[in-house]
């Protein structure tokens, strides 16, 4: 009798583990498992792109890393408790993005009012306290650069190499434009050193304003500056004209004396924003390959200009640091980037082209931390706020990360399709970004 008891308790005991395992399966993993670290090792100018995903890193990989990607498990449960995630309001600003047509970015005049234009020219003020829409005008222009807030003033170009600048107070008022400089046609350059340089191309990027001049880059690869005072062409630097390259929407990058530009042949220049001259150039990615695909080495993203140096990353090329007085290459590391890259006083925080967010040394280029959120995805470029990290995906996900630790928090789809290469603005803990079907998106997070 007392044996068949004791059978009854361990049956009990048995089919009471096996309940306990099901109901919280990511520990029984986790512990049978362990932890997931990538082993260290060193970064050679020659390693491939593709491996440099697990190099030199001190990743940790978490509960919160391990079961999104193995388990499709419901991250919402794991930090209801300490996020709150708020689509405070999503704003119609015009035209449904064109999948095949240039990124529209926004524009922020710091003093709480957000521009935006589609690709048909209809222009939009929303009041980032209130969220409403100030005014709206249609100009009916082909729009190719996003805009550019300077001198209030908006700027923006068009796909037959016009430069626009409209006055904020008569787009209120509904006056017409202030001016068009043309970059298509010689007759209206003025400056003999340039007479003989032809400018065929859309403009490509919203442009950045210094003084009275506007700088862009155009679709052939050349950069312009252009007095909107004087309605004159400054001057162009010829660029390097690509064969096959990804149109992207990088911006200059300027400390006001001096600009600099990303180019798609994997060179980084810098050039003298009064005259336009070449201070030195630098190979940050040089191309190889097969074929052209395989030789890639575009730039989508912005430099960053921090402390006297230069941040910058290139698709199937190397991110780098770079001494923006001499060009010198402080460090780099062979990565994938497709968006803008974010960094606080210690560290460089990026997304690449496989889905995986990294935490990076600025001052070394190690790696501190990575995580894979999605390797079929694009993410956008990594925000701070407080302890957290926030990215987006193509596909309209929030991923929230721990700056420190690189575990993920928080992983939920909250807005529709968008481009990778938006600029998101960061106002009051409130972040703000475009999706494609022509919305303006207002994230609050806590």
């Amino acid at each position: 009798m007392n044996n068949n008891k004791l059978i009854i308790i361990l049956i009990m005991l048995i089919f009471l583990s096996s309940c306990s395992f099901k109901t919280n399966p990511a520990q029984k993993i986790a512990e049978l498992f362990g932890s997931q670290t990538s082993q260290d090792s060193s970064i050679s100018d020659n390693d491939n792109v593709e491996n440099s995903e697990s190099l030199n890193s001190k990743s940790p990989s978490t509960e919160s890393n391990f079961l999104p990607k193995f388990l499709n498990f419901d991250s919402d449960s794991l930090t209801k408790r300490t996020l709150n995630i708020n689509l405070l309001e999503s704003i119609d600003i015009g035209d449904e993005r064109e999948i095949n047509s240039t990124v529209i970015q926004l524009a922020y005049d710091n003093k709480y009012t957000l521009y935006t234009i589609d690709n048909s020219g209809t222009i939009s003020a929303i009041d980032i306290r209130s969220l409403d829409k100030l005014w709206s005008k249609n100009i009916d222009i082909n729009v190719t650069s996003g805009l550019c807030y300077h001198d209030e003033k908006l700027f923006f170009g068009s796909n037959i190499g016009k430069l626009y600048g409209y006055s904020i107070n008569d787009l209120n008022v509904g006056s017409g434009f202030i001016d068009s400089i043309n970059l298509f046609d010689d007759s209206s350059i003025e400056t003999p050193t340039i007479t003989n340089i032809q400018l065929k191309s859309e403009i490509a990027s919203p442009g950045i304003g210094i003084g009275n001049s506007i700088f862009v880059k155009l679709g052939d690869g050349n950069v312009a500056s252009v007095d909107y005072q004087d309605q004159r062409v400054n001057w162009t630097h010829k660029g390097r004209n690509i064969s096959l390259s990804i149109k992207g929407t990088a911006k200059i990058a300027s400390d006001f004396d001096n600009v600099y530009i990303a180019r798609d042949d994997g060179n980084l220049i810098s050039l003298n924003s009064d005259t336009g001259k070449l201070n030195w150039l630098s190979l940050i990615s040089p191309r190889s390959g097969r074929n052209d695909l395989e030789s890639l080495r575009d730039v989508e993203m912005t430099p960053i200009i921090d402390q006297g140096v230069l941040f910058v990353g290139f698709y199937q090329g190397n991110l780098a640091a770079v001494d923006v007085i001499t060009g010198g290459i402080i460090w780099k590391i062979p990565l994938s980037v497709h968006s803008n890259i974010n960094l606080d006083t210690s560290n460089v925080y990026v997304a690449s082209s496989k889905g995986t967010l990294y935490s990076i040394d600025r001052y070394d280029g190690s790696i501190n931390w990575d995580i894979v959120l999605n390797e079929d995805l694009l993410y956008t470029e990594p925000h701070i706020i407080g302890k957290k990290i926030i990215t987006f995906s193509t596909k309209g996900d929030i991923a929230v990360i721990d700056r420190e630790t690189g575990n993920l928090l928080h992983y939920e789809n909250i807005i529709d399709e968008l481009d990778f290469q938006t600029d998101i603005y960061l106002i009051d803990k409130v972040l703000y970004i475009l999706s494609k079907n022509g919305r303006l998106n207002a994230i609050n997070i806590n």
